[in-house]
């Protein structure tokens, strides 16, 4: 006799719903990993130097004082700035005197997403533009907020003032995202007679003008203190603890 047997057939385990705080957490994560993908991948010690080796990365030709990893700007607009950062350093050169006395200002522009002052104070030491004569400046353009950060040495010969007059005059132009145009008007009037021309009062509620903020060993890490990226990290470290503090 041919016993027939009766399979069953095993239907796979249906997929749990999803809870409340995981659809958050997901949620969370396609409006927060954008921002991200879009901030700095440099980390102040890791930022090509424009003035080195790292013209390339910096999307220039040669040498030069431009660093624009994101080509934010046009190529004829680095090299436009990069003209008129040349011109300054001519403009605030000496006619004699030793050789600090005629070495103009050296200066440097970079541009990228979600930096801030203490990055500008950390690529201002470690560039070490002008190490003999501390006449160095690194302008620092945050194209995220349209806000200018600046970190001068001791001998620059343009004081806090000066720098914040000169940079709020253009303050609408970056707001506006004309980089190319707000940034020649300042560049312009720093060294030479171009100092002149910058008034004096500046008020306090100035966001352009540099706090007092001392380098420290945490901007060297890949997320600035005090960015953007900094507090979306904390924001999905907050979700993450909770859901698994919700399976407990």
């Amino acid at each position: 006799m041919i016993r027939l047997t009766h399979c069953q057939t095993k239907l796979p385990r249906p997929m749990p719903m999803p809870t409340k705080m995981n659809i958050a957490l997901i949620i969370s994560l396609v409006l927060i990993l954008p921002q991200l993908v879009l901030s700095s991948t440099y980390s102040p010690t890791a930022y090509p130097n424009p003035t080195k080796t790292g013209y390339k990365e910096c999307n220039l030709k040669s040498i030069g004082n431009i660093c624009d990893v994101g080509e934010v700007l046009s190529f004829s607009d680095r090299y436009r700035l990069d003209y008129e950062l040349r011109k300054m350093n001519e403009r605030s050169a000496g006619s004699g005197g030793n050789h600090c006395s005629i070495s103009g200002i050296k200066a440097i522009l970079v541009i990228d997403s979600d930096v801030n002052q203490n990055f500008a104070d950390q690529l201002n030491k470690l560039y070490n533009l002008d190490g003999q004569c501390k006449k160095s400046v690194v302008f620092l353009l945050d194209s995220s907020t349209n806000k200018l950060f600046y970190a001068t040495e001791s001998d620059t010969g343009v004081d806090t003032n000066q720098f914040a007059a000169i940079i709020s005059g253009a303050r609408s132009e970056l707001q506006s995202g004309e980089y190319a145009k707000a940034l020649v008007n300042i560049f312009k009037q720093i060294g030479g007679n171009g100092n002149r021309q910058a008034t004096q009062d500046v008020p306090s509620s100035n966001t352009n003008q540099k706090p007092n903020i001392q380098p420290t060993s945490k901007s060297n890490s890949l997320v600035p203190p005090g960015s953007k990226r900094e507090k979306i990290l904390n924001a999905l470290g907050g979700l993450f603890n909770k859901i698994q503090g919700g399976r407990k």
